[in-house]
């Protein structure tokens, strides 16, 4: 990692610029000043939660297969629209949040949206649509809220805009009731309580018996006719003298949706004389609300305006219009047709103004496909569904020239979509510094000579023997397993940085086993870092919000769901979990906290050491204490070593010594502590009394059997007779990852403090139905000690354990 000086003037250049781009909320801010602040750290294993959002108001419409449903009521599979007009599905709804700052986007044609300040928008400024018309370079970009606000005006001119979507691709042309044209030719110009139709244009009439009906004409006036057999079938579809647009019409496929429009506009439509504006005009409200859907869902931008026409002098009914600009043709007849003129310019939404508004419910959705944007607000402008990994690549780029900076995801599809296809990595940073963009390949080359390549972790067998300069693992649960196994001896020729992003995963992940084996490496290497970023880190999400949804989950068995995606902690959970019981706001306490509840019966405690030493591989010891009377567990500290240097004897005896004289002050490790050491590591035992005078005693594991141990355990948890240290971190950690195998058999790995509990109940002789006598005893107590030994609740062992004076 390069190291700058305050004078190299170009390299504060270019941080100052990609700084620009991204501006991390101080979760971020932490993790990339861990990574750029220390030149010694190769790795960094980010183990962040759930993604933070990027939110709208909860009562947005966004449009789906069925129709419009409210943002706050989308579920995880959902279907809704990508900008392409194609359906996607909702991966995930996030949960509804309180937005403390969020913003009203205003659009050109009178709709808006609300948004949180993170949330994104693929967006062309002034400068990007006048690339795109004069040399066909798209530059557009992901820009969240914020950034838009803050450059609304480029001079007197709105700045951003977004293209409009794709005619929306609902369902396969069906059967309708009634043919679409004739419907909408009826709706525009019907007789609300027949099939009548007013009308002088000969086409219409000309269109609907193509349709397959017939049509009378009145032979008093030239504008009057009839659509037979059309009054009973407008009755069963519940539109006599109900006028609107059906809503399986409005969903309807492509081809018969333009057809109603048709319709609609043949005989209540206008175009201007210069032929690029269209309106619908109507006194029924309902008939245009359905033409604003209708004209949005084909890829148009709709507004909606209303007047009160004059008439002799005096006022009419309220007339509302629809007007848009035709990016089709949806007239049939030929004096309206001739009148339309080609649009060329690049259609797009304007963003005519952004505001900042009070507080409001929101939330964010995940949505599958390349772009992962969907359609929102009832003129359907397309909206994003996370930028430290692009700047981390950016900044690599730039800051070393010649470097070779790889990107992978899983699969390299995932790869594409997730930063290439929607240009958010090759429009991260200023063009400028682009030599060259190579889509086939997926590979940015900069004007230094380094370059960014993306791909995915299934083309493994690509790069064995490549050098790598730094490289980023992203979701790395799901990589192919044989991927790091040939990437990591390359990173290691140039030591090259590697940023790994992840969230816990869950047993049945892809990568499960090695996703455990590097974060603990990380944990323990002095050149890696390891990180759990939590959900708390996002400054919009509320502390209260955060416990309702703890509690819920908690209500319904579902903890460890809770622990992975908000607290980014790694609980395995499910049936297969060990100690399905255990959590840690039960269990575990600040370490003074608990040393406090301790202290005044220091000397009545009987105090344990229990030793598991793993030869080279781990050398595990833990500290507990227990309560003789109540039978409560105090579990105080660990040694939890996996450094082969620091695994023998020699250095991990001092370390013991050390924490009994800490966690019980002028004690003495022979008289005092109680020692417990496997069994089956004899050489320990030796080494020990040999080079210190201080003997272990050997476990017995006939009759200490693993399934016993555990069980107790358990049965220690449900009663709550156990207190944990913040200390004991690497415990918990067991704990929490503890599964047995598919026949419900307990692992042999990952369970060195387990097992040291095991051991410390073992030599303790430590009983269940004691524990629940003791336990008991203590609830029925009463108030005084008086009393207590009136009613025989205690006796005189009891009474003799403590100076009742003091």
């Amino acid at each position: 990692m390069s190291i700058l000086s305050s004078s190299d003037l170009k390299y504060l250049e270019i941080l100052e610029e990609l700084h620009k781009t991204w501006t991390p909320h101080h979760g971020q801010l932490f993790v990339g000043k861990q990574f750029y602040s220390n030149p010694s750290i190769a790795t960094i294993f980010l183990q962040c939660a759930r993604k933070w959002g990027k939110m709208l108001c909860v009562d947005t419409p966004i449009p789906t297969p069925l129709g419009f449903v409210r943002n706050g009521d989308l579920k995880d599979g959902d279907e809704v629209f990508d900008e392409k007009g194609r359906i996607q599905t909702v991966i995930k709804a996030h949960p509804i949040e309180i937005s403390s700052d969020p913003y009203r986007v205003w659009f050109g044609n009178g709709t808006y949206i609300d948004a949180c300040k993170e949330h994104l928008w693929f967006t062309y400024t002034k400068l990007d649509r006048s690339s795109l018309r004069r040399f066909g370079k798209d530059r557009s970009s992901a820009k969240n809220t914020e950034e838009i606000y803050n450059s609304q005006m480029h001079g007197k001119e709105n700045n951003h805009s977004i293209p409009y979507t794709k005619p929306l691709e609902y369902a396969k042309k069906q059967d309708l009731p009634i043919p679409p044209y004739t419907l909408g030719a009826w709706l525009g110009d019907g007789t609300s309580a027949n099939g009548g139709l007013t009308g002088y244009d000969p086409e219409v009439w000309v269109n609907i018996e193509l349709d397959g009906f017939k049509v009378s004409h009145s032979s008093k006036t030239h504008v009057s006719h009839y659509i037979k057999n059309l009054k009973q079938i407008l009755r069963e579809s519940k539109l006599l003298n109900n006028k609107h647009i059906p809503h399986d019409y409005l969903i309807a496929s492509t081809e018969d949706r333009l057809s109603l429009l048709q319709g609609l506009m043949d005989t209540d439509g206008t175009i201007n004389t210069s032929g690029n504006h269209c309106t619908f005009d109507n006194s029924n409200k309902d008939l245009t609300e359905g033409v604003f859907h209708l004209v949005a869902s084909l890829g148009m931008s709709p507004s909606r305006t209303s007047r009160i026409p004059i008439c002799n002098g005096k006022p009419g009914k309220v007339s509302y219009r629809i007007r848009f600009r035709p990016l089709m043709n949806v007239f049939r007849i030929e004096r309206k047709k001739t009148r339309m003129t080609p649009f060329t310019k690049a259609a797009h939404h304007k963003i005519v103004k952004v505001e900042k508004i009070a507080p409001v419910a929101m939330r964010c959705i995940t949505v599958s496909g390349s772009s992962h944007l969907y359609l929102a607000g009832e003129a359907l402008v397309p909206t994003h569904n996370s930028e430290f990994v692009i700047y981390f690549l950016w900044r690599h780029a730039m800051m070393n020239p010649g470097a070779s900076c790889y990107y992978f995801a899983p699969l390299a599809k995932q790869a594409k979509e997730i930063v290439w296809a929607e240009r958010r990595l090759q429009n991260f940073g200023p063009y400028s510094w682009i030599a060259k963009i190579d889509n086939n390949e997926m590979r940015i080359t900069f004007t230094n000579k380094s370059f960014i390549k993306v791909d995915g972790s299934d083309s493994y067998e690509a790069y064995r023997g490549t050098q790598p300069s730094c490289a980023v693992y992203d979701e790395f649960k799901d990589f192919h397993p044989q991927f790091h196994e040939g990437m990591g001896p390359n990173l290691a020729v140039k030591k090259a940085p590697l940023l790994i992003i992840g969230t816990p995963p869950r047993i049945d992940a892809r990568n499960f086993a090695q996703y455990i084996q590097m974060a603990d490496e990380c944990k323990e290497r002095n050149d890696t870092i390891f990180l759990c970023r939590p959900t708390k880190d996002n400054p919009i999400i509320s502390a209260e919000w955060l416990e309702r949804e703890k509690e819920k989950l908690v209500a319904r068995g579902e903890v460890d769901v809770y622990y992975r995606e908000y607290e980014a902690r790694m609980v395995t959970g499910g049936k297969r979990a060990v100690f399905p019981m255990f959590n840690r706001e039960t269990f575990v306490r600040p370490h003074d906290e608990v040393i406090e509840e301790i202290k005044r019966d220091y000397k009545k405690l009987e105090w344990f050491i229990s030793v598991d030493p793993g030869t080279t591989t781990c050398f595990a010891a833990l500290f507990g204490a227990i309560h003789p009377y109540t039978k409560k567990i105090y579990l105080l500290d660990c040694i939890y070593e996996k450094s082969q240097a620091n695994t023998s004897v020699m250095r991990i005896f001092p370390r013991i010594n050390e924490a009994t004289n800490e966690l019980y002050p002028g004690s003495d490790i022979l008289d005092d502590w109680f020692r417990v050491i496997d069994e089956a590591a004899a050489w320990a035992t030796t080494e020990i009394l040999n080079q210190y005078g201080v003997y272990f005693h050997p476990t017995q594991k006939s009759k200490n059997k693993k399934e016993d141990g555990i069980s107790l355990i358990k049965d220690i948890m449900l009663q709550g007779m156990i207190v944990m240290s913040d200390r004991v971190e690497a415990l918990c950690y067991e704990m929490e990852t503890y599964i047995s195998d598919d026949l419900g058999r307990f692992p042999k790995k990952n369970d060195h403090l387990i097992d040291c509990f095991r051991y410390l109940l073992g030599h303790s002789n430590y009983d269940s139905n004691q524990m629940i006598e003791a336990k008991r005893n203590i609830e029925n107590r009463g108030k005084t000690l008086d009393q207590d030994l009136r009613e025989g609740r205690i006796g005189t062992d009891w009474t003799a354990l403590y100076d009742f004076e003091d």
